[in-house]
């Protein structure tokens, strides 16, 4: 990798949520939703802490990650299926190779509706904040929520009943993209934050 390689690191901002140390923490009084975003491209990694003495459940397919106003649901309605298959190799005639294996396969189809217990939480990392090299500008740059190149927003349903019967309670945590700044590659680890992501020549480890 050449001494000339940039990295481009994205600050995020909130005029909605505060800070707590490098986090934002969003907090009201049935839950506290902490984020971390640093990441090759982003991540919407965020944690969802019941705060009272009883269940709160979370409804995945209505709530989204919303991107420049896209929205990507956090639930799907299909099966996904994880296989396996282990092999094992014997010597064959005239040295061949002859391949014996097992294919074992499990489908799982992931929980609409999940509960998060008392005094407890629940992660979420699905969706990067970009998708392209290019969606973020090549310059050293400052910018406003009209302006920026990248805005993004966590949606929640949360209720306390099961069935979302009665009250409903929808979080509408929103961010944007107010600075990039443009750093040498070795330099990238550097620049960490919570509250910041990276694009550049490859992943730093």
């Amino acid at each position: 990798m050449g001494s000339c390689a940039i990295s481009r690191v994205a600050v995020v901002s909130s005029e909605q949520i505060p800070k707590n140390k490098d986090q934002f923490v969003f907090e009201n009084d049935t839950v506290q939703i902490a984020y971390s975003f640093w990441a090759y491209r982003g991540l919407m990694s965020f944690t969802v802490y019941n705060k009272l003495d009883k269940p709160i459940f979370v409804d995945w397919k209505n709530s989204s990650f919303i991107s420049n106003d896209q929205i990507l649901s956090y639930w799907k309605d299909e099966v996904n299926t994880k296989t396996e298959f282990r092999s094992a190799y014997a010597p064959g005639y005239y040295y061949q190779t002859v391949n014996h294996g097992v294919s074992k396969s499990q489908s799982v189809k992931e929980n609409r509706v999940i509960l998060i217990p008392p005094h407890s939480y629940i992660a979420n990392e699905q969706y990067h904040l970009i998708n392209y090299f290019d969606d973020l500008p090549k310059i050293t740059r400052t910018y406003t929520p009209q302006n920026t190149p990248v805005r993004f927003r966590n949606f929640l349903s949360i209720s306390t009943n099961e069935k979302f019967e009665g009250e409903i309670g929808y979080i509408n945590n929103i961010f944007f993209v107010s600075e990039v700044m443009l750093v040498k590659f070795q330099k990238t680890k550097q620049a960490y934050s919570q509250t910041r992501f990276y694009i550049g020549p490859k992943k730093i480890k």
